[in-house]
């Protein structure tokens, strides 16, 4: 919680019809004029009539979203509450004294770890001495490349060798996740090698620590539409001192053609030191995974005997390897298994068998043991368990008030475990279970100091979706608020690729409880809190599910009494796009704010347009195939919008550099939102041009939008303090380019 002397706002007032119709805001930007595009597949019309704002390059269209921009920066700054709960956002942010991103354990018990000191913006890769922490040595810091290009940079993944001697890390500029591999020495933190470019995933380093393996995406040539960057892209191997441009491939479609890898897949190898095989993975969305295998010695050579271990009709979902076995995680059964398969054979066997109403979520072979979770009866959260090596029965491990686990990594040889956790009212922590399966705090993760998590109170409940399905909500309140109907709240939901909403709560969102908010989560079905059924029951042809399900849970917190639509808003992330889309035009009485984070909105573009739509096919559709493009046309939100609706207000939210879900969902969508709605409520546009999908952005990034997201909700919900002073309608430049 937060100091006693900060109180929080006790009154809220009710919502009149001069607020309702708010300040006269700067007028929003008319894009640049192009002609509507009519498309006819399998029988379906559809009209795009911002077409044009797809084109990135288009100067026009440059100008008008820089112009978006700019006023949507004016409107919320002129939000006169916001300063003040800008300034407890990074009051707040600062009482932990430094933060644990990711992490990795050496065979000498040192440990490497990502980790943001308190006063920090941007996470550094650190060595210290064990798990109390100590003996801080920097190696790589981010900061070190804003310095030299006037550009935020982040760490997107690092890789020790088996030697200890290096460690590759991959950074990257601007959220954009395009990674370029540097190398380092971890005795003097000295950069060896120049770097690699166009490396977005992870490497895996040969055994001998001699060089590494790693999957490099296109350059694009001039008049490459952008989706060629991710398509047919190779895997190759690299020796340390060698040059990068010469490396052999050993994985991908070039390599064999007659392995089948299709353009979209992405080729990754991947390496164990104690294994005599290396797998080939083609990478998708897919959750039935395909896997090829060959001999690790084989490595480097002209010729390569792949053969398919695994095919999409195994119904492997994830995997790891123990010496020369393949452990996979099955979705044969609704509550998924643990199968063992042979490397040397194929021969499978069952490690463990289906638990009736826990489904496995994830799973680790580590030195002592097999460590996996299990989705809690309820659907929210889950627990760990591990069954050893040496026989003996699967033992749940104890850890009290973890709900969401994310365990570190180790190198080969490394005993135990050390694992990150989190609850709704635990702030995040790293335990340590040991190679005997007892459990002990660290120190490697301080918890904060003057906010008391205690304070706050979890309530889970089945809604009845619209078919009568029970779905979870997660509400998280501060004790005691009332049930008056008057609380302002917001409802977050995801229900895409089989993830779960992890259980979470952090200093800076105190923020917010201290002013009174709930904060929802509906566990909608195409999530994994049910298991593989309920994942599938919120997939392509049955997507609706998803946003249906959303909408029951925000009827439900209404009926109630925890909140009302005056004073609800909600939001979804990235493939949550497409559940907030929809959930607005189904019910936009429902909502009085939308927040669309970088959504996927316009799903038919997206699929063939994006340069990460054909990686998503299996997720969403394919628009080639009949079913596929008929699922991707239901689900598409930006089709859906009506002339004349009074739709909430809406502000989506935006990286321009986002490498996942690209900006133009978000420009088109606010464009035909601003265009339709009948209701005079605000439609923001906020983009930010250092930022991509939200990996790597700094901690003042996130501290930012973090307020603007309060401070808007608070300004639509009638909050005294927050009641913007404008200016009338203004012509801005894109308004004059779009007239020329």
């Amino acid at each position: 919680m937060r100091p006693a002397d900060l109180l929080p706002l006790a009154l809220f007032a009710c919502v009149t019809a001069a607020q309702a119709t708010g300040p006269q805001l700067p007028a929003f930007p008319a894009p640049p004029a192009g002609d509507p595009v009519t498309e006819t597949k399998f029988g379906i019309t559809t009209v795009d009539p911002y077409r044009r704002l797809e084109d990135l390059k288009d100067p026009d269209v440059q100008a008008w979203m820089k112009a978006q921009a700019a006023r949507t920066r004016t409107v919320l700054d002129a939000i006169p509450g916001r300063e003040a709960l800008l300034a407890d956002i990074e009051r707040l942010s600062k009482v932990t004294t430094s933060r644990i991103e990711n992490g990795t354990v050496l065979r000498d018990g040192r440990i490497l770890l990502q980790r943001k000191e308190a006063d920090a913006d941007l996470a550094r890769l650190v060595l210290v001495d064990g798990i109390d922490g100590g003996g801080q040595r920097v190696i790589v810091d981010p900061e070190d490349w804003r310095k030299r290009t006037g550009k935020p940079h982040a760490i997107n993944y690092f890789l020790v060798s088996p030697d200890t001697r290096w460690v590759a890390v991959g950074i990257s500029e601007s959220g954009s996740e395009m990674a370029s591999l540097h190398l380092f020495d971890l005795a003097t933190a000295k950069q060896v090698e120049a770097p690699i470019t166009r490396i977005w995933f992870d490497v895996d380093w040969l055994p001998d620590s001699s060089g590494f393996v790693y999957n490099r995406l296109n350059e694009l040539k001039d008049g490459q539409p952008p989706i060629e960057r991710d398509l047919n892209s190779q895997a190759y191997l690299h020796r340390l001192g060698t040059d990068a441009d010469q490396d052999p491939l050993v994985f991908g479609n070039r390599h064999d053609p007659a392995l089948g890898i299709k353009p979209e897949e992405i080729p990754i190898v991947m390496l164990w030191e104690q294994s005599d095989y290396m797998l080939g993975f083609p990478m998708t969305v897919d959750n039935q995974v395909q896997l090829f295998a060959a001999p690790r010695s084989q490595l480097g050579q002209a010729k390569v005997d792949w053969r398919k271990i695994v095919d999409r009709q195994d119904n492997v979902r994830w995997f790891d390897v123990n010496d020369n076995d393949l452990i996979v995680m099955t979705s044969t059964s609704p509550d998924r298994a643990i199968e063992r398969i042979s490397l040397k054979d194929g021969t499978r066997s069952v490690v463990v068998p289906p638990t009736p109403g826990r489904a496995v979520d994830y799973l680790s072979a580590r030195e002592d043991a097999l460590y996996y979770t299990l989705r809690e009866r309820s659907g929210v959260g889950v627990g760990l368990f591990r069954q050893p090596w040496d026989g003996g029965s699967p033992a749940g491990v104890a850890l009290p008030g973890l709900q969401t686990l994310y365990p570190l990594g180790a190198q080969e040889g490394v005993g135990g475990m050390l694992v990150g956790g989190a609850g709704w009212t635990r702030f995040p922590t790293v335990m340590l279970v040991d190679a005997q399966g007892a459990v002990s705090e660290t120190g490697l993760q301080p918890q904060p100091g003057g906010v008391d998590a205690s304070r706050l109170e979890v309530t889970v409940v089945e809604v009845a979706g619209h078919d009568g399905a029970p779905v979870p909500l997660s509400i998280v309140r501060r004790k005691g608020t009332p049930l008056d109907g008057n609380n302002p709240t917001l409802l977050q939901g995801y229900g895409a690729y089989g993830y779960s909403i992890s259980p979470y709560v952090l200093p800076e969102l105190f923020t917010s409880f201290d002013r009174g908010f709930i904060r929802a989560f509906c566990h909608v079905r195409g999530g994994g809190e049910k298991g593989e059924a309920w994942y599938r029951a919120g997939f392509q042809s049955t997507k609706a599910n998803t946003w249906k399900d959303f909408n029951a849970c925000a009827q439900y917190l209404v009926d109630k009494g925890y909140t009302s639509p005056e004073k609800l808003g909600a939001m979804g992330t990235s493939a949550g796009g497409i559940l907030i889309g929809n959930a607005m035009v189904e019910r936009p009485d429902l909502y009085r704010v939308i927040f669309a984070d970088v959504g996927v909105m316009d799903s038919i573009g997206a699929a063939q347009r994006d340069p990460n739509g054909p990686a998503n096919w299996p997720e969403f559709g394919n628009p080639d195939e009949e079913a596929g493009y008929r699922a991707l046309h239901a689900m598409s939100s930006y089709q859906k919008i009506k002339d004349g609706t009074a739709y909430p207000a809406v502000m989506a939210l935006h990286g321009v550099q986002d490498p996942r879900v690209v900006v133009w969902n978000s420009t088109k969508f606010t464009s035909r939102v601003n265009e339709a709605s009948s209701s005079d409520l605000p439609v923001l546009l906020r983009l930010d041009y250092e930022a991509g999908h939200g990996f790597g952005s700094t901690q003042s990034q996130s501290n930012a939008e973090r307020a603007d997201l309060i401070s808007f909700m608070l300004w639509q919900f009638g909050a005294d303090g927050f009641q913007p002073v404008l200016a009338g309608p203004q012509e801005s430049p894109a308004d004059a380019t779009a007239a020329q």
